[in-house]
């Protein structure tokens, strides 16, 4: 779709601001106007103008409660009179957004590839990932998880991360302690697959036989 002139004017003020950006980028459903990032290419939050004669405030509200509710990005909305008439205010904004997004966002520091971009930041939902040795599939993991609980809100009780190795689930809940907290580190359910069942068993072995007899037994 071709710039109209508000977006072609937006998008010199962002070169010129040194703001990385996409233009006309399809998120899932939507196709916005502007995807910023983060330099290590991270989307952080999208850009949006309105026509200069046309805003309807209802639909522009839905609209980007939807494009956050899917990806987990927040929307910034321009009119065009605002554009026009005031754009340095509004690249202003975009530059405090942009700096107390990479501020806030544990996970730039953790630098990924295009691949591992794909992963972490893959709209919420089942995902199956087909990923060689070496590939980085546990800083993925890492950055997945991550991303669930300071983008998304995720009680980090609720989540669960298996690897097949002690090693690779003691990285991850060291790495994670380092970019959140121990204290999130220690609430979420990491360790091996043979681990998490030793701990079922533990845990719950006695609902399972219980169950087993009931079900038996009618």
């Amino acid at each position: 779709m071709p710039q109209s002139p508000i977006e072609a004017r937006l998008a010199f003020a962002l070169k010129e601001a040194s703001v990385p950006f996409k233009e006309q980028v399809s998120i899932g459903p939507f196709s916005v106007d502007f995807l910023i990032f983060s330099e290590s290419g991270q989307p952080i939050f999208v850009v949006e103008c309105d026509g200069a004669n046309y805003h309807d405030a209802e639909r522009d509200t839905s609209r980007d409660a939807a494009i956050t509710e899917h990806t987990g990005l927040k929307t910034l909305r321009f009119s065009g009179r605002q554009i026009n008439s005031n754009l340095s205010d509004c690249i202003q904004n975009i530059q405090h957004q942009y700096a107390s997004s990479i501020e806030s966002l544990s996970i730039s520091r953790l630098g990924f590839d295009s691949s591992q971009q794909n992963v972490v930041f893959a709209p919420l939902g089942p995902m199956l990932v087909y990923a060689p040795a070496g590939s980085g599939k546990t800083r993925a993991l890492i950055g997945r998880i991550v991303y669930l609980i300071e983008k998304h809100g995720f009680i980090p009780s609720r989540i669960c991360a298996l690897t097949f190795t002690r090693d690779a689930a003691q990285e991850m809940r060291t790495r994670i302690s380092q970019l959140l907290s121990p204290t999130v580190s220690e609430l979420l359910n990491i360790g091996t697959f043979h681990a998490l069942a030793g701990k079922l068993k533990v845990t719950d072995g006695r609902n399972v036989i219980e169950e087993d007899r009931r079900m038996a037994t009618t």
